[in-house]
C-alpha cells in the first residue's frame, strides 16, 4: 500500500516536473520570439527615425542654404540702395550748398539784369543834390522785392546783412568807403526790374531831386552783368553748432 501510494506521489512529481519544464520552454520561447520580434522592430523604428531625421536635417540645412543667399542678396541691395541714396543725398546737399552760397554771395553770379547810375547833382554844396545813403538803400530794396538773384554797388556784393551807411563825405557798403558815382547792377527779371524802378511812386525823393537839384539817375537793360563775390564780414552771432 505505501509502495503504491509513494509510486502516485513519484508519477505526480514526474508529471508535474514535465509540466514544469514545459511550461518553462514555453515562456522562454515566448520570450526568446517576443525579444527577436522587439529587437527587429526597434531596428526598423529605429531606421524611420533616421531617416526622418536625416530628412528634416536636410530640409534644414536646405532652408539654411536659402536663407543665407537671401541675407547675401538683400544685403547686395541694402549696400547699394544705400550708395544710391548716398549719392543722392550728395547731389541733394550739393544742390542746397549751391544755392546757399549763391544766396549768401559766396560764388559769383551773372546773367541778365539791369545796370543803374546813380550820381551827385551839379551844386555839390547842396546836400539834396549829394547821393544819400538812404538813396541806395531804397534802390536796393526795390531791386530785392523785385526778386533780384544778385545785386552790387561798386563792386560790393550786396547780401542780407550789408550795411549801407553814410560816414563823412562817402558811403559804407560792407565795410567798404564809397564815392560817387555808384553804378548798381542787379541780376533778374529785367521787366520786372525796370518798372519797379521806373515807378515814381516807389522813388518819390530821387526823381524829385533829379528835378531839383540835378541828381543823376539812369537805369539800362544788360545782358552781361556781372557779381561779384561777396568780400566782407559774415556775422555768425546767431548761428548755432550741430554736434553729431
Amino acid at each position: 500500500m505505501v509502495i503504491v501510494f509513494l509510486s502516485i506521489i513519484i508519477l505526480q512529481m514526474r508529471k508535474n516536473a514535465v509540466a514544469t519544464i514545459l511550461l518553462s520552454v514555453i515562456i522562454l520561447g515566448l520570450v526568446l520570439a517576443w525579444s527577436i520580434y522587439g529587437k527587429n522592430t526597434g531596428d526598423i523604428l529605429s531606421s524611420d527615425e533616421l531617416e526622418t531625421r536625416e530628412e528634416l536635417i536636410k530640409t534644414f540645412l536646405d532652408e539654411q542654404a536659402y536663407l543665407q543667399s537671401r541675407i547675401v542678396f538683400l544685403r547686395k541691395q541694402i549696400d547699394e540702395s544705400q550708395k544710391e541714396l548716398d549719392m543722392q543725398t550728395a547731389s541733394v546737399s550739393l544742390d542746397i550748398l549751391e544755392k546757399l552760397k549763391k544766396d549768401i554771395g559766396l560764388v559769383e553770379a551773372s546773367g541778365k539784369g539791369v545796370e543803374i547810375l546813380l550820381n551827385d547833382g551839379n551844386s555839390p554844396n547842396q546836400p539834396e543834390a549829394l547821393v544819400q545813403a538812404a538813396d541806395i538803400r531804397d534802390i536796393v530794396n526795390i531791386l530785392n522785392a523785385a526778386s533780384a538773384e544778385a545785386i552790387s554797388v561798386n563792386g560790393q556784393r550786396i547780401i542780407a546783412s550789408s550795411a549801407v551807411a553814410a560816414v563823412g563825405t562817402t558811403i559804407l557798403v560792407n565795410n567798404s568807403h564809397l564815392a560817387a558815382p555808384f553804378i548798381i547792377t542787379a541780376i533778374g527779371d529785367q521787366d520786372v526790374i525796370l518798372q519797379r524802378l521806373l515807378s515814381r511812386e516807389l522813388l518819390p525823393d530821387i526823381y524829385a531831386r533829379m528835378n531839383k537839384n540835378g541828381l543823376t539817375f539812369k537805369i539800362k537793360k544788360s545782358n552781361s552783368i556781372v557779381a561779384p563775390i561777396y568780400n566782407g564780414d559774415l556775422r555768425t552771432d546767431y548761428l548755432n553748432l550741430v554736434q553729431k
